[in-house]
């Protein structure tokens, strides 16, 4: 399952961020913030790095759960940008194959992001979409 966590926003200076190498997305300065705030809760994470489709992270829970954060913008020209976060759970073979650790809707992960999006009074129209 991949949960992805759509919104709205001119919070990220999406113009400052460094150019992707791969494909000229956003989505380094949404990923920034969302890095910092995992911190705060004990995660640990890479730095961003370019892939062609905007950014990603890999991520560690306190549990030692891995991820993959990804993030990528969209300028509507209105000022805010379009954004989304991407979350998949690292999951090797043999977990896929048992179904074993699948990302979940009450992973912290999950729930620490979306939250903090909900939170945020520069952020407006959070949806979070499942893709299984």
């Amino acid at each position: 399952m991949v949960v992805l966590l759509r919104f709205r926003s001119a919070r990220f200076d999406s113009a400052g961020e460094p150019p992707n190498p791969i494909n000229p997305i956003r989505g380094h300065a949404a990923l920034v913030w969302a890095g910092a705030v995992l911190r705060a809760e004990g995660f640990g994470c890479s730095a961003p790095q370019p892939e062609d489709w905007g950014w990603y992270s890999d991520v560690v829970d306190p549990d030692g759960g891995r991820y993959l954060v990804g993030a990528s913008g969209d300028a509507t020209g209105g000022g805010d940008t379009e954004w989304c976060l991407q979350l998949h759970a690292r999951r090797g073979v043999w977990d896929r194959l048992r179904g074993a650790n699948p990302l979940t809707l009450d992973a912290p992960l999950v729930q620490i992001l979306e939250g903090r999006l909900r939170a945020e009074p520069e952020v407006d129209g959070v949806e979070r979409e499942v893709e299984r």
